[in-house]
């Protein structure tokens, strides 16, 4: 199998994860598994949670509203390295909520996902947060939760998607 297509066998398994809130997670991760979920808007950039093994990831996965659509940008792919990919996503919710991003995949000899860097595009401006309130990384990390959890609540989702924090 082509390493193209290894990445594609992964990708459907993983979108199902997605989409189903963390279910066969594990068809999908290595047990070794780590992701790092980036912010947006105020936190852009910067690492705001890490998650280990499937039983995290499932965990984060389970935190996406159940009306929260994941698919792959009609893009292609990229390979940066052996087993190294950029793949661009896609993540809808109702009342026309689009938003996406770049995740950096590393997969393992085994076609399963051992590392994804989740980068989340910025969102629309009418889906921002208040500005951070302290400079303190552990209280920004706080707000953006806050602010994580108050999308969330609205059903527009902040590409925790796994998101994660």
């Amino acid at each position: 199998m082509s390493d193209r297509a290894v990445l594609q066998a992964m990708l459907a398994r993983w979108l199902v994860a997605l989409n189903h809130r963390g279910q066969g997670v594990a068809a999908a991760v290595a047990d070794q598994v780590a992701v790092q979920r980036f912010g947006f808007h105020y936190q852009r950039g910067e690492l705001v949670e890490e998650l280990h093994g499937p039983t995290e990831v499932a965990q984060w996965l389970a935190r996406t509203a159940p009306v929260v659509r994941f698919e792959l940008d009609p893009g292609e792919p990229v390979q940066t390295g052996p087993g190294a990919w950029q793949v661009r996503y896609v993540v809808s919710a109702p009342d026309d909520f689009l938003g996406g991003g770049l995740w950096d995949i590393r997969l393992d000899d085994h076609g399963l996902l051992r590392y994804l860097g989740h980068h989340p595009d910025d969102l629309a401006p009418e889906h921002w947060g208040p500005p951070p309130a302290h400079a303190d990384h552990d209280q920004t990390v706080h707000d953006q939760t806050v602010h994580d959890q108050t999308v969330h609540d609205q059903t527009v989702h902040d590409h925790r998607d796994h998101s994660a924090h």
